[in-house]
């Protein structure tokens, strides 16, 4: 009895050992091993916005404003992040300029930038990119002979956004230097920028993945060579965000403006208040 019980359990063992490396032979066999995800070094965005403003014709209140942004990683390994690239960007009108003379007198093409950005902090929620950029001066304005020769103007930007729950609290802040080779003309009536600034801040309610209430109020500030003609601007904008497709963006907002930042000047009157009220309507594309 003893030595049938014994080949009994040793019958048993084997069947359950066997039985044990069968399965783990079959797990090793369906197990799929998956490459990592390889993500391109390269970026590349396309952004159009058309605004429309509430009084005039309709070809002479509408108008787009477009970009391309390329941009590629760089220093990979040594530098976390670092990415540079270059933008182009222009607008154009649907009311004829008369001063000026063939494609210009439908678009305006702005100086294409060259751009070195990188992620600047990640604290307890908040994160920060930076931006520099170099606008380089060869549009056809830059180019007009009544013009103080310009070198171009730098860009300094940081963007800090955090999110809360649904909620996503975001500020965009810039300062831009305008290198004239000469401090005036007098021959002018008026002067070049010297500096602009600007401080925006940003409120999103996210309703869905795809779908966001968003708001947001920016102030802008112009800083000439002739402090009689320093300028600035104040607005406030609400609309609805949109991302129905991976990696498409649109946007639709109203927009209100006071001139110099005195909101007494929208409020002024009713052709005044018209004036300064808009709608716009983004649209951006991220190729890769």
């Amino acid at each position: 009895m003893k030595k049938l019980g014994i080949v009994t359990l040793l019958v048993v063992s084997a069947a359950f050992i066997g039985h044990s490396y069968a399965e783990h032979q079959t797990t090793e066999q369906q197990t799929v091993v998956t490459a990592p995800e390889v993500k391109s070094p390269w970026s590349v965005k396309g952004f159009l916005r058309t605004t429309r403003t509430a009084t005039g014709k309709l070809q002479d209140g509408i108008s787009n404003e477009m970009f391309l942004d390329v941009r590629r990683s760089v220093l990979e390994g040594v530098v976390s992040g670092l990415r540079a690239g270059v933008r182009v960007a222009g607008s154009n009108r649907f009311r004829t300029d008369l001063t000026r003379s063939g494609w210009e007198k439908y678009y305006t093409v702005f100086d294409p930038a060259v751009i070195v950005g990188k992620p600047l902090f990640d604290i307890a929620g908040f994160g920060g990119v930076g931006e520099l950029r170099y606008y380089v001066p060869v549009s056809p304005d830059n180019r007009l002979s009544d013009r103080n020769p310009s070198n171009g103007s730098v860009r300094t930007i940081v963007a800090v956004e955090k999110n809360i729950g649904k909620w996503t609290v975001g500020t965009y802040n810039f300062v831009q230097r305008y290198a004239f080779k000469s401090e005036d003309n007098a021959l002018k009536e008026s002067s070049n920028a010297k500096y602009r600034l600007a401080n925006e801040l940003s409120l999103a309610y996210h309703v869905t993945d795809k779908v966001a209430l968003v708001t947001g109020a920016g102030v802008e500030k112009f800083w000439m060579h002739k402090p009689s003609d320093n300028a600035g601007e104040l607005e406030w904008s609400t609309g609805v965000e949109l991302q129905p497709v991976s990696g498409l963006t649109a946007g639709a907002s109203v927009f209100l403006s006071a001139p110099n930042q005195a909101i007494a000047k929208y409020l002024e009157t009713k052709e005044s208040r018209l004036q300064n009220t808009g709608a716009r309507l983004d649209l951006a594309y991220s190729f890769l």
